[in-house]
């Protein structure tokens, strides 16, 4: 009998993959050891939940898939907030009813009469952008924040006769994620047994973000996320060896300490007057003057600011920016319509904070200071866990070639035997796959614009963020 194809995703939203030790994290350790990891493996810029996402399930960057930001304006919509999904239908409609740019993992599943099931303690935003189209695709979508976030609406009656209803959210969120494990394995496996099964835990992130990544709370959630893991890990690794699945665990981006916060919309606002400006610890701004003298104005006044890290903008040469110290917005593969004129990243420092963990930020949100955030381009948020095990995968191998959130659409297609052209632009980790080669040599780029630097890796035709310097 010949083996059925079938594929487990796992995702811990955040999780920095230093924080993977055998004392923290013993069955994704456990994992780690028995799979082939990519210690270089980096997200995408702005390193933000919905962007990594999208980029996830479309193989692509931001600039191809058109999701530019967590918050952005876009041309037609107007300002869009991600996490919500009455602003991702509008964005949808003024775009001729396609939220993303390039078909998704659950578009080219479904076209090939396949099925793709997600489980997700994540945002309602982030869940909608794993299967997008789920409902309409004769998929499942089941979120923990209930109906009105779960595709169809009517799924989540299922999945609650079988585990009970979704308990209350929490800091650490381990009775979601315990919930979200159970539905997987009780329900959506026995139930609906999908070709594709997406678990999203919301752990670490949420909770580092409000209570900092070294506290108590913040190892607390490192380990309910493991717990919850360790029982998937149990089943795939019980399974019969023709229906043993392929298991891709990853984050989406990593964490760095909040250090101190900056009003950069404050700021701006009096030195320019009102503008489209999506703050954060990265940021976005949409001009209104369309020239490229505005564009060049407001990117050296940012670069001025003793707050300010990298700047990224609209109409430069490729690589160098409109003015000395910028870059072009291409070099970060966000150049697309709805982008901003400006993209720019707050400080970033390599010191510790009270619990010794490395990397800090300026920030303008409503996460407290010692917590954590991202978006930027440290090394710490850029950094993201991947690893391949399970059926077809390699046992105890770390790739020393760059890779990334881009990469693991490709790899989950070729696994399942589906074709793909050339509208994904990642690459499949052949090298994590049994049958698999290493495809030649890496190199390292620096590019240098005035005193700020941006590091990236070349591998395989591709291009993948490292690392920014101010």
């Amino acid at each position: 009998m010949s083996q059925r194809r079938r594929v487990l995703l796992v995702v811990f939203d955040g999780l920095r993959p230093d924080m993977i030790t055998p004392d923290l994290m013993p069955a994704l350790e456990r994992f780690r050891a028995r799979s082939a990891s990519f210690p270089l493996s980096r997200t995408v810029f702005p390193s933000e939940t919905r962007v990594a996402v999208s980029s996830l399930v479309t193989g692509c960057p931001p600039g191809l898939h058109g999701l530019v930001a967590n918050a952005f304006v876009s041309r037609r919509a107007g300002r869009v907030q991600t996490a919500r999904l009455d602003h991702l239908d509008r964005l949808a409609a003024s775009r001729d009813g396609r939220l993303l740019d390039r078909p998704s993992l659950g578009e080219r599943l479904a076209a090939a009469g396949r099925r793709m099931t997600v489980i997700s303690t994540a945002s309602p935003g982030a869940t909608r952008l794993l299967n997008h189209r789920a409902a309409e695709l004769g998929h499942v979508t089941l979120s923990a924040h209930g109906e009105g976030a779960t595709q169809p609406p009517d799924a989540m009656a299922a999945a609650e006769a079988r585990v009970g209803p979704v308990p209350a959210g929490a800091m650490p969120n381990t009775p979601r994620m315990d919930w979200a494990a159970d539905v997987l394995l009780r329900h959506v496996l026995p139930d609906l047994d999908p070709d594709l099964a997406v678990l999203w835990f919301s752990d670490p992130d949420t909770t580092w973000h409000y209570r900092g990544i070294g506290t108590a709370e913040g190892i607390a959630a490192l380990a309910g996320a493991d717990r919850a893991f360790a029982r998937v890990l149990d089943w795939a690794e019980a399974e019969p060896a023709g229906q043993r699945p392929l298991v891709l665990v990853m984050s989406d981006h990593g964490h760095v300490t909040t250090r101190a916060t900056v009003d950069v919309p404050a700021l701006f606002q009096e030195r320019f007057g009102e503008e489209d400006h999506q703050p954060g610890y990265s940021g976005g701004i949409t001009l209104a003057d369309d020239r490229p003298e505005a564009r060049a104005e407001v990117a050296r006044w940012l670069l001025e600011q003793p707050w300010c890290g990298q700047v990224f903008t609209r109409g430069g040469d490729g690589r160098a920016g409109l003015v000395p110290g910028s870059f072009d917005r291409r070099l970060v593969a966000c150049d697309h319509a709805d982008s901003p004129d400006i993209y720019y990243c707050l400080a970033t420092d390599d010191g510790l904070d009270a619990h010794g963990i490395d990397g800090g930020c300026l920030f303008h949100n409503n996460i407290p200071v010692g917590g954590s955030m991202h978006g930027g381009l440290h090394p710490r948020e850029l950094a993201n866990v991947l690893m391949v095990g399970g059926a077809g995968a390699k046992a105890g191998y770390a790739s020393p070639f760059p890779a990334g959130t881009v990469d693991v659409a490709p790899t989950i297609l070729t696994h399942l035997g589906l074709p793909f052209g050339d509208e994904i632009a990642g690459r499949v980790l052949a090298e994590a796959l049994t049958d698999g080669a290493e495809p030649g040599e890496a190199q390292v780029e620096e590019i240098r614009s005035g005193d700020r630097r941006l590091v990236r890796r070349l591998y395989a035709g591709r291009a993948y963020l490292d690392s920014a310097h101010a």
